[in-house]
Order: structure tokens, then sequence, then C-alpha cells
């Protein structure tokens, strides 16, 4: 039990160390107030900030994108062919719902409901009460709805699959992130100095 007590000790010790509480160099150019702790947040939080952003990429085209590409297939283009949510066995989870009646949301850029006012910014802004009680009683799942001719290129280019990989892909995506965060932070120091001195070059 001391044994292991130890290594992992030693262990935090080494990641501390290198990884998460590097020395920092000494700065002529850039601010000699931020530790190796702090650089190592700033790392993290940016990596995770990218990671998160195309993790919400995918999750649009592939799960909220399911929802504009089911009324497109099915053809419909306006009020005398529009086709209900229902009818074309796409179940709406609450995320769906909220895509569908966000202020201005994106995807009522696209998909019409019959007898629906256009989501926008002016019909949703300040003082449209109305528009937006009008809205929230608005049955999503069995009021028909339809694409109009001149959204419906747009529409299956922004939620084309095979521009935005599957969830293998962003699995991976992740996988890398959490190597290049080690990678950047055992070679913090030799970054930032790098930094420093290019900075110092052009000033």
């Amino acid at each position: 039990m001391l044994y292991m007590q130890s290594l992992w000790s030693e262990l935090w010790a080494y990641l501390l160390k290198h990884y998460f509480d590097p020395q920092l160099p000494y700065f002529y150019h850039l601010s000699n107030y931020m530790d190796g702790a702090e650089a190592v947040v700033i790392v993290a939080a940016v990596l995770f900030g990218v990671l998160t952003a195309g993790t919400l990429y995918v999750y649009q085209r592939r799960v909220i994108g399911a929802i504009p590409r089911a009324v497109a297939v099915s053809g419909a283009i306006d009020e005398k062919t529009a086709v209900s949510l229902s009818d074309l066995g796409v179940k709406l989870g609450w995320i769906g719902r909220f895509a569908l009646r966000g202020r201005a949301s994106t995807l009522r850029r696209y998909i019409r409901f019959v007898g629906a006012e256009e989501l926008t910014y002016e019909s949703f802004g300040k003082g449209a009460k109305a528009a937006r009680r009008a809205d929230l009683l608005l049955d999503l799942d069995k009021t028909p709805c339809y694409i109009p001719t001149e959204k419906l290129e747009e529409c299956k280019k922004r939620f084309a699959l095979e521009k935005s990989g599957g969830w293998g892909t962003v699995a991976w995506f992740w996988v890398g992130g959490v190597v290049l965060f080690f990678v950047v932070c055992r070679f913090l120091p030799e970054i930032l100095a790098l930094v420093d001195r290019i900075v110092g070059a052009f000033a």
C-alpha cells in the first residue's frame, strides 16, 4: 500500500512539474506575471473550446439536420405539398423543439409551418409578444411544414452529412485533442520562449 502511494505521489509530482505547472522562463517581451499553471489553464480552455465547437457542429449536422433533411426528401416545397414531422417519422426531442422555436432559429430560416409566421428577429423582437405566444402554441409535430423552393438547395448544402463526419470522427477528434494538450504542455516553456523571441523580432 505504501509503495502504491509513493508511486502515485511520484507520478503526480512528475506531471505537475512537466505538464500541469511547468517552470516558465523569463520573458523579455511577454508578461512575466503568468505562472505555468495559469498558462496550462489557458491552453486547456482554448482546446476545450475548439473541441466543443467541433462536436456541436457535427451534432447540428447529424441530429438537428435530420429535421430539414426529412422535409427536403419528402418533396414538401409549398403549402400544398406540406407534410407534418410526425408523418415523416421525425421525433422531436427538447433540443429539436428549441431549435425550431429559438429566436431567429436557423431551422426556421428554411422550414415553414403552414399558417405560422416566419421566425425572424423583427417578428420576435421587442414588443412582439403576440407573435411569440402564437409560436409557442404551434404544434411542431402535427402542423404541416415545407421548405420553400428558393431555400431548398441552400438547406441541403448547409445540412449535408458528407461534410460533417460522424461520431467516430468526433471521438478521434477528442483523443487527438487530449494528446495535443499534453504535447503542448510538455513543451510550453519552449513554445512561449519562441513566441517571446518572435515578438521581440517584430517589436
